[in-house]
């Protein structure tokens, strides 16, 4: 602002250097100062794009102090423009005036009016929440969530994915159905392929005035039942949305392009060391089937209890739980696969089922396999491992140094406890082997073993 006078900036920067100011001092409730800011930058700068935004800014500062009178002056000036998008401004500046003084008859027909015009996405969606909170005001709330729920759709393209179990919802603003045609609904046809069902719902204008169109088509996986005002869907289905061939004949151009959206869905992978049952799963054979194996297993294995599901026993099985809609392909239950990799670098696939036909949630579960005993020994010789004393192979053994030093030992780690019933030790290439063998048992009592004649 200091350079106001410097000839080396241009009238656009210093208006927008101005403009910005007074906007800061609009935002920290310094009204005064910021109509002082705007009345400079209109005055100073009456040819720029800022000058009219500044005229804006004097009034809502003529507003925001309750001066009504000078505020409705200011905006009926500006609704003389011959700027289009000015004219539409005004006039919902207009009804945010009405709004604020409590009349609420003339803000409802004037944010209807600034609905019909068109106007830009911005201010389509400011005019769509103030109408709905004057609905809100009368009670009239089935229009006021109708509007709130058109917030932040105007104006964008249509996506291109759709996910099983959230509501479809299509919004048409078209001024030419509104006001010259007056229709206060529109027939949109919604199909689905392979899936073959089909629907057709109006569109209303309800709350909203002439020319804004909102309707919401509820959606599930399930069995196609046409015309029952739920769309059903499958995993590999395209939905396509287009008015009736006798609707667009009214028409003398194509209204709407041939919307194509596609099925999809994010899945949730849970994997625990013990079943991923949910609520809403167990009501299904599959889960019924899982719990009752899970039930005989762990009658058989108490000390299996209380491990955190985060942590698995080896040889135990890993339990897995897949929601994703996207994969329920068929009327009947449906079956996926998953990969399961080890930071040891092995990997599984397992093919998972459908808890039922259309639940979209898959269960299965995959077989760790269990860790294997290990040997430690005293020493060794070259070439002579202590886990060879138990690999099964008859041909090899363990080896001691043959320094001479005493004693020798061997210990084996089952890697859980088993209850031992017998023992044998085979001691091969031994000319004379000894016969005084003997063990500690898990009390620290030392028990005899008897050495057989073959080794």
């Amino acid at each position: 602002v200091k350079n106001d006078e410097s000839k080396n900036f241009t009238d656009k920067e210093k208006a927008s250097v101005r403009l910005l100011l007074a906007k800061n001092y609009f935002k920290w409730l310094r009204f005064d100062a910021a109509r002082s800011e705007f009345t400079t930058v209109k005055n100073s700068y009456p040819e720029s794009e800022d000058a009219i935004e500044a005229e804006f800014g004097i009034g809502e500062s003529f507003m925001a102090q309750k001066n009504y009178s000078k505020a409705e002056e200011i905006f009926e000036d500006l609704a003389n423009s011959r700027d289009s998008k000015v004219i539409i401004r005004a006039e919902f500046m207009r009804g945010l005036l009405a709004s604020n003084q409590g009349d609420r008859d003339r803000a409802r027909n004037i944010f209807r009016s600034v609905l019909e015009r068109v106007p830009d996405v911005k201010l389509a969606n400011e005019t769509l929440y103030n109408l709905a909170e004057v609905y809100g005001v009368e009670q009239r709330f089935m229009d006021q969530l109708q509007l709130l729920r058109a917030v932040g759709r105007l104006g964008q393209t249509s996506k291109r994915w759709h996910e099983p179990g959230v509501a479809l919802s299509i919004v048409v603003q078209d001024s030419d159905l509104g006001i010259s045609r007056g229709h206060t609904s529109i027939p949109v046809n919604i199909r689905t392929a392979p899936g073959g069902d089909a629907e057709q719902v109006n569109l209303i204008s309800g709350g909203a005035g002439k020319g804004l169109f909102m309707a919401e088509v509820p959606t599930a996986l399930g069995v196609v039942t046409k015309n029952d005002r739920v769309l059903q869907l499958k995993g590999g289905d395209v939905i396509t949305v287009d008015y009736p061939e006798a609707f667009k004949k009214e028409f003398r151009f194509h209204m709407m392009g041939t919307n194509e959206i596609n099925v999809a869905s994010d899945a949730n992978f849970d994997a625990a060391s013990s079943p991923v049952i949910e609520e809403g799963d167990a009501n299904e054979t599959f889960t019924e089937k899982l719990l009752s194996e899970e039930k005989a297993e762990t009658e058989e294995e108490l000390s299996s209890e209380g491990r955190p599901s985060n942590e698995i026993k080896p040889g135990n099985f890993v339990y897995l739980r897949v929601r994703d809609f996207d994969r329920d392909l068929t009327d009947q239950a449906d079956r996926a696969l998953v990969k399961l990799e080890a930071t040891s670098g092995d990997s599984v696939t397992v093919e998972l089922e459908e808890t039922g036909p259309s639940t979209g949630i898959f269960l299965g579960r995959a077989q760790t396999g269990e860790l294997p005993a290990g040997a430690l020994a005293s020493d060794v010789s070259i070439e002579s491992s202590p886990l060879m004393s138990i690999d099964k192979d008859a041909g090899s053994s363990w080896i001691s140094e043959p320094d001479g030093a005493a004693p020798k030992w061997l210990k084996v780690d089952l890697k859980d406890v088993y209850d031992v019933t017998e023992v044998t030790l085979r001691s091969p290439n031994q000319p004379m082997p000894s016969s005084n063998w003997t063990y500690r048992d898990a009390k620290g009592a030392d028990r005899a073993l008897t050495l057989k004649e073959d080794g």
